[in-house]
């Protein structure tokens, strides 16, 4: 009867509910790629620099600011203001000359053409595929930033996943967004220019790139 079918279902779904949590866990949810050329890897060594070390960022910044002005200000022999002038510009206006420089190095020494990384995400892991492929966990993500058209999924320094936003299927960038806040437990930054910066932003740069919002990452 209706009542046999019924406890013939539920015995059949508890025997086989490891294999739908299985079925569950492989399900793709979202993928993305980046096409590299020497445009994406200096965006990548920038969005690094940015959220690794910002700190010295505001420091030089600073450092230039005061020198520039004592070279102007303060009665130095006309020699030493040029110098102290020429310093405090370049500070001021060579933000990402540490990024730019890694970048180029790492150009330099690519000796093969830049790869195509495809990124898959699944409810339990991050697949990398381009030269060899990768699992990632997403506890194992330190910082989840947004800068321009690229996302950055940072595992630490010098280890990142970047995808373009044009690539992202399927094309919903809130949902995608939250659905890996939930997994990585994780804040989304975005990376300001110094002019842009508030308060709350100063204040950021005194905790670590990667600070966990309340809850676990999955």
């Amino acid at each position: 009867g209706t009542l046999g079918c019924y406890i013939h279902f539920e015995i059949t779904f508890c025997e086989n509910s490891s294999y739908f949590v299985m079925v569950a866990a492989m399900a793709k949810r979202y993928e993305g790629q980046i096409k590299h050329d020497s445009d994406t890897i200096r965006r990548l060594f920038k969005a690094e620099y940015d959220t690794y070390e910002m700190k010295r960022v505001v420091l030089r910044f600073f450092t230039g600011g005061i020198l520039a002005a004592a070279g102007a200000a303060i009665a130095f022999p006309m020699a030493v203001k040029a110098i102290l002038m020429m310093v405090g510009c370049w500070l001021l206006v060579s933000r990402d000359f540490p990024a730019r420089c890694r970048a180029d190095k790492t150009l330099e020494q690519r000796k093969t053409a830049l790869p195509v990384i495809k990124t898959t995400f699944f409810d339990d892991r991050v697949l990398l595929d381009g030269e060899g492929k990768m699992n990632i966990k997403y506890h194992q993500f330190e910082a989840i930033v947004e800068e321009g058209n690229y996302y950055f999924l940072f595992l630490g320094r010098g280890s990142a996943c970047m995808i373009a936003k044009d690539t992202l299927k399927p094309d919903s960038q809130e949902e995608f967004k939250e659905f890996l806040a939930k997994k990585t437990g994780l804040e989304w930054r975005q990376n300001k220019s110094l002019l842009r910066m508030t308060i709350r932003d100063v204040r950021r740069l005194f905790q670590s790139p990667g600070k966990k919002k309340t809850g676990k990452s999955l």
